[in-house]
């Protein structure tokens, strides 16, 4: 199988591009919504996107003949912009995120939410940590929340900064460390205490002089890539956080992957 790359736009397609020779394979329509975000299952059998509000997933193996591919599955209760989507790894559920303030747990089989966390304020990215036991919120304010699966509560808050938004969470396989990037350019690491597991801020650095879009920790936890309205990707050494190298581009970037 060729390594694909999947985007989501403003012009309300879903593409699938072969990586290595740039050709869009594939198109998928979304409606009357732009797509906000993707995510796609680990066994990469299903694709979630998200819009204004709806979220459809789609069958990735299920190509249609006539080209007319609908989603298998539709979940319309978000009432506002979803910024984020993913899949638990076993595909057991799905989870968002919203600007309507709420967080969401799906039931892959039906239209069917779960269980909902109500933040009060927009949300602007969700990670699930490692142990799939929590979820880590960064909202327009400024907060990062951890949602504890198991209680049904959020169970620790931060705010590194009032009233700058939180635009990304990252978390590494181990949870070693959570990366959070702020609006306005400043990158906050967090570690977990050895006493009592909350977290505790270990670093924060200026890592760029325009306004964050995305951090991604790496496979193995080596490595933070961060974008930035300031058209830069830079790599950052997570043991010294050292600036590795960065690649300038004419674009403002959005989405990167490691």
């Amino acid at each position: 199988m060729p390594v694909v790359l999947v985007t989501g736009g403003y012009d309300h397609k879903i593409r699938f591009w072969e990586a290595t020779s740039g050709v869009c394979a594939r198109t998928l329509s979304f409606g009357d919504s732009q797509v906000n975000c993707v995510g796609i299952s680990a066994d990469k059998c299903l694709l979630a996107a998200g819009g204004n509000p709806l979220i459809h997933v789609f069958e990735i193996n299920n190509a249609s003949a006539s080209g007319e591919e609908k989603p298998f599955l539709t979940y319309d209760r978000h009432t506002s912009n979803v910024t984020a989507i993913g899949f638990q790894k076993d595909r057991k559920w799905l989870y968002s995120g919203s600007e309507d303030g709420t967080v969401r747990l799906w039931d892959p089989r039906a239209n069917v939410s779960t269980r909902t966390y109500d933040t009060t304020v927009p949300i602007n990215t969700v990670a699930l940590a490692p142990n799939e036991m929590e979820l880590i919120t960064g909202d327009q304010n400024g907060n990062i929340k951890i949602w504890d699966l198991r209680t049904d509560s959020c169970r620790e808050e931060h705010q590194p900064v009032v009233d700058v938004p939180v635009k990304s969470i990252s978390v590494a396989f181990d949870y070693s460390l959570v990366a959070v990037a702020s609006q306005k350019g400043k990158m906050f690491v967090y570690t977990r205490g050895s006493d009592n597991g909350k977290l505790e801020l270990s670093h924060e650095f200026q890592a760029h002089d325009d306004y964050m879009l995305k951090c991604v920790v790496s496979p193995d936890a080596n490595t933070l890539a961060t974008t930035s309205a300031d058209k830069t990707i830079k790599l950052w050494n997570t043991v010294t956080w050292d600036l590795e190298r960065y690649v300038l581009s004419t674009l403002d970037i959005s989405v990167v992957c490691l």
